[in-house]
């Protein structure tokens, strides 16, 4: 996963979202993080383990 990449992750009760990676961050304990833009302009946080690159 890299910066620009469309990334897919699953919600809990809507299926899925997809956004672009906008930049990575790894925190302390270990886990990491894509913080991307959505289709709507909005953004999210996502925890990568939760997330796969979309296949263009």
């Amino acid at each position: 996963m890299q910066i620009g990449d469309t990334i897919r992750w699953e919600l809990t009760d809507f299926g899925h979202q997809e956004g672009v990676v906008d930049f990575l961050h790894g925190d302390a304990d270990g886990s990491h993080w894509a913080f991307v833009t959505l289709p709507d302009g909005q953004w999210a946080a996502v925890n990568m383990t939760h997330a796969t690159v979309v296949e263009g």
